[in-house]
């Protein structure tokens, strides 16, 4: 009877070892069944429950990647229509937006009033729809550069003609707003860029920092500096404006996303896009009331130039 008694216990601890981890994975597989990825069963010892354990836990961990997976190419999917709807939509926008400015320019000539005060209305009038259709117009084609995919025109050029080129655009509005340009250009050399486009992104971190710097009364000051390291071209723009705010940081390039009341938000967004196809990076940093330094950093060799027509 004693015999007897302890098999039988032995034979409950055996049972209740192995049935109870199968009952786990089964109930796991269930929850799996239902839809509940979130499952995971500990794995204890070499043994083949723990063999069966792990091979449950690889499938689960293999199906959550495939669901992930599939949102991703769903919300491509939406993403991808509403890209073209809204292309049509842009495009379909630009053309009343040219008869108009067409036909303004038409009633300037035709309809001037002879009265000089009424005519100086007249053309304050006129001169702010025109201002309007400039602006829209432009916040179209912004939407249309970034929506559609980049092919790079690049060409060898200097690194401090193509920054001079962007000074002198930007030196009358400086100077009406009371800012000071100051200059910090390394030894020149040339580099291999898409010169129009790389214009843009240069021009897209100056308005920027023009527009941080709107609120200061004096001391407005925009340093741009250039170093070469690394085989790589490092322009440095730094403004004292307002700057930007922590809880904002990580937003700065999410497409549509601007402090500017008027600003659709794809000036940085842009930026960075342009950067990266040419290979490069752009960095940000930002102290809130003290001011906002951009880095644009790109390959300027030959090598990193084919390398980087390789990646792209």
């Amino acid at each position: 009877i004693m015999v007897f008694c302890v098999g039988m216990v032995a034979i409950f601890v055996l049972a209740r070892r192995y049935t109870q981890p199968i009952n786990t994975v089964v109930d796991a597989a269930m929850r799996v069944a239902a839809g509940d990825l979130n499952q995971h069963i500990p794995v204890k010892g070499r043994d083949e429950i723990a063999k069966l354990s792990e091979s449950f836990n690889f499938m689960v961990e293999k199906l959550r990647e495939s669901r992930a997976l599939e949102e991703k190419l769903r919300a491509a999917e939406h993403l991808s229509g509403l890209g073209a709807l809204s292309r049509n939509i842009a495009h379909e926008i630009r053309n009343p937006l040219n008869f108009i400015n067409l036909s303004i320019d038409h009633l300037s000539d035709k309809y001037v009033p002879e009265d000089a005060s009424q005519k100086k209305q007249f053309e304050n009038i006129l001169t702010g729809i025109k201002q309007e259709i400039h602006r829209l117009n432009k916040l179209v084609n912004d939407f249309l550069m970034y929506s559609k995919p980049m092919k790079l025109s690049r060409q060898q050029v200097s690194a401090t003609a193509l920054l001079e080129d962007v000074v002198a655009l930007v030196w009358a509005k400086a100077e009406a707003d009371g800012i000071a340009i100051i200059k910090e250009y390394a030894d020149d050399r040339d580099i291999w860029v898409d010169p129009d486009l790389f214009k843009s992104c240069l021009l897209n971190v100056i308005s920027n920092a023009f527009h941080a710097m709107a609120s200061r009364q004096e001391g407005k000051v925009l340093r741009i500096k250039t170093e070469f390291a690394d085989d790589q071209l490092v322009i440095t723009i730094t403004d004292n404006g307002e700057g930007v705010p922590a809880d904002k940081m990580g937003r700065i390039f999410e497409p549509f996303f601007s402090s500017k009341e008027y600003g659709l938000g794809l000036g940085l967004p842009m930026t960075k896009k342009v950067i990266e196809e040419h290979g490069g990076r752009v960095e940000f940093r930002s102290t809130y009331g003290e001011g906002t330094e951009v880095q644009l950093i790109i390959p300027v060799s030959p090598v990193s130039q084919n390398e980087s027509q390789q990646s792209v």
